[in-house]
C-alpha cells in the first residue's frame, strides 16, 4: 500500500519525502523548478513546472525535495 500527497508546499529547506520506500514519483505542479535528491546530498534531479520523475529505488535511499529558492507545490507517491 502507497502513500498520496497532493499539493504539498516545498520551499527551500529540504524535505524528506521517502524513507524505506522502493518506488517514488513526484510531480513538480508548481512553477519554480523543484531539485531531488536519493541520498540526501547530491541534488543531481531537477523537475520544472509540470514536469515528473518516477522510479524504483533503493529502500537505504534518502529522497528529499526542495527549491533553490522561493516555493513551489509537489504531488508525491510513495511504496514499499
Amino acid at each position: 500500500t502507497g502513500t498520496l500527497t497532493e499539493g504539498a508546499s516545498i520551499s527551500s529547506n529540504a524535505t524528506q519525502i521517502a524513507s524505506s520506500k522502493d518506488f517514488i514519483y513526484v510531480k513538480n505542479t508548481g512553477s519554480t523548478d523543484l531539485l531531488v535528491t536519493l541520498d540526501n546530498s547530491n541534488y543531481l534531479i531537477v523537475l520544472s513546472e509540470g514536469e515528473a520523475f518516477a522510479s524504483q529505488i533503493s529502500t537505504s535511499a534518502d529522497v528529499r525535495i526542495k527549491t533553490s529558492s522561493g516555493t513551489t507545490t509537489v504531488d508525491y507517491y510513495t511504496t514499499t
